[in-house]
């Protein structure tokens, strides 16, 4: 299932109106993986920065934006609790819980589910190593294999 333009239109909108009213620095707590990539996939429609935070090792470059960029869109990832050195000075964004649900179910492929298929098709041995593939990406990313596995499914 993609993404409708309704949906697309409500996901870059929210953040725009923030972003250009007087809101210097706005964020979205607890964002799905595939919510991450739908905003990756259209950073050039945002009007500011995207900052993308899955993990701890993200912190640096999130509070080097933090301090130096005018206009941010951060985006705390489901595994990673937002810290109050960057909720102290974003204003949040909620989106509706329906519309989250539904870019849930979507076949965006993620970042982490490119690498996965890419692995797989880059060695003949590949498909037999998926449970490894998908152990590493998802170390690598941030997210649980779980998800991983979940996100996968659309694309096996």
């Amino acid at each position: 299932m993609a993404i409708s333009e309704k949906d697309k239109t409500i996901l870059l909108s929210k953040v725009n109106a923030f972003l250009s009213d007087y809101h210097a620095r706005v964020m979205i707590e607890d964002a799905p993986e595939k919510l991450i990539s739908f905003y990756e996939n259209n950073a050039a429609l945002i009007k500011g920065e995207l900052v993308i935070v899955r993990t701890k090792a993200d912190e640096g470059h999130a509070a080097h934006m933090r301090n130096t960029c005018d206009k941010c869109l951060f985006l705390f990832g489901e595994q990673y609790w937002a810290q109050s050195y960057f909720t102290g000075v974003c204003a949040g964004i909620r989106l509706p819980q329906a519309l989250v649900n539904r870019v849930r179910k979507s076949n965006i492929k993620t970042e982490a589910v490119k690498r996965v298929l890419d692995l797989m098709d880059s060695c003949e041995s590949g498909p037999g190593r998926y449970e490894e593939f998908t152990n590493q990406v998802a170390a690598d990313f941030g997210i649980s294999v779980r998800q991983l596995d979940k996100d996968l499914e659309a694309f096996m």
